[in-house]
């Protein structure tokens, strides 16, 4: 098996094939000589962009119930136990159409729950 080239060795592989040859070099020492050589190890590339179209399309609201968001929010009692949220807001009015709290929400099919809104409803009063 062919060794490969030494700026491509690890400091642990380095320190071992100097031991192998009867050196006695401790971890330290071979990262030192490693970072002096300019041997380090090159960080990572830019991150890579998503590829592809996306299949929602932003809507901009030009009327009441035309766009509705919907997102979890957590957060805690004061005794510390969890507390989920799922909330159903008009993107016009800015108005919450429902609010869906338990301890333990599970993402299911939401659309298809028989209390959750469908097509053009009014607002829901508090």
């Amino acid at each position: 098996m062919a060794e490969p080239e030494v700026s491509a060795l690890r400091y642990r592989r380095i320190r071992a094939l100097l031991e192998r040859e009867g050196w006695k070099a401790s971890r330290k020492f071979v990262q030192r000589i490693r970072r002096l050589e300019g041997l380090g190890v090159k960080g990572k590339g830019p991150r890579r962009r998503r590829q592809g179209i996306s299949t929602a399309c932003p809507i901009r609201a030009g009327k009441l119930n035309e766009v509705w968001s919907w997102d979890f929010v957590h957060d805690r009692t004061e005794n510390g136990a969890p507390l989920k949220m799922l909330t159903l807001i008009d993107e016009y009015s800015r108005q919450c159409l429902r609010i869906e709290v338990d301890r333990k929400l599970r993402s299911g099919n939401w659309s298809s729950h028989p209390n959750w809104p469908t097509g053009n409803v009014s607002l829901v009063g508090f």
